[in-house]
């Protein structure tokens, strides 16, 4: 019997952020697709597990390799970093019928927990702006606990924070990753694909 939803954020309970991300980053430095996320992926891998700050992975960090920060490998003027963040806040949204989807499960009593790999302005701060503590019990943000999905520790520690039973929850994610660890430690999986799912979640 499901008792508790286990639901990721980026893509699941938010509008996937990263394409917005990388086209902003290209129209700030003109350069190409493939080259826009091959840097933002080698600071992200760092970002959202805490080893650099939001603002490291921007501006540029004191750890070797990561000196330039996003902004300095792209060729981009640090003076556009505010207008940056400003636009990249204007860019949240919630997945449509998410609210929707949240009200019924908590009506129905289920227990709702928030799993995201994260970083400061990606995740935690629009949880924050649609104050989604309303529907969480507890929100596990990568960048503050220090281990991320897929780590098969993450779900470890994401477990003994929440104390939930894993043969008891959903886990849903959009990605297969993910889920396969998920469903290794007895998780009930359901793969996330659009907002469609919700009501498919619902009749379930």
């Amino acid at each position: 019997m499901i008792k508790t939803i286990v639901l990721d954020a980026d893509n699941v309970v938010f509008k996937k952020i990263s394409p917005i991300i990388i086209n902003q980053l290209q129209k700030l430095s003109g350069k190409s697709e493939k080259d826009v996320i091959s840097i933002r992926k080698k600071y992200w891998e760092k970002t959202k597990i805490g080893i650099i700050t939001e603002k490291e992975n921007w501006l540029g960090s004191k750890k070797k390799g990561y000196e330039q920060g996003i902004f300095g490998e792209l060729e981009i003027p640090k003076e556009k970093y505010p207008l940056f963040i400003t636009q990249l806040k204007k860019s949240y949204k919630l997945n449509n019928g998410c609210i929707k989807f949240l009200n019924k499960l908590k009506s129905e009593k289920f227990k709702l927990y928030l799993f995201s790999n994260s970083s400061y302005y990606t995740i935690e701060k629009p949880y924050v702006i649609f104050k989604l503590n309303n529907y969480f019990e507890f929100a596990y943000f990568s960048h503050k606990m220090k281990l991320a999905k897929p780590d098969l520790n993450s779900f470890k520690l994401f477990i003994t924070r929440t104390k939930i039973n894993p043969k008891e929850s959903l886990f849903i994610d959009d990605k297969d990753k993910n889920l396969i660890v998920a469903k290794d430690l007895g998780f009930n999986i359901f793969k996330f694909t659009n907002p469609k799912d919700f009501n498919q979640i619902l009749k379930k």
